[in-house]
């Protein structure tokens, strides 16, 4: 997801691209059933919030159509 949004010019914060600082927090809005499982690094450091949608972009891959909201 990290590469898509900087690809539609989206201003990302991101450093580690690993998922470990947790600084490309994103909301998805729709298309959740269209991205990848959570990751273990999304479960550690998001934990609650997964279930209102926030997920780490570096650690989320698109497989189709989603809206998400920067930070």
């Amino acid at each position: 997801m990290l590469s898509s949004c900087m690809d539609q010019g989206a201003p990302m914060n991101f450093f580690c691209n690993s998922g470990k600082c947790a600084t490309c927090v994103v909301q998805v809005m729709e298309g959740n059933e269209h991205l990848s499982e959570f990751s273990f690094n999304e479960r550690y450091r998001l934990g609650e919030k997964l279930q209102s949608g926030y997920r780490l972009a570096c650690q989320t891959f698109v497989y189709g159509d989603a809206m998400i909201k920067l930070g």
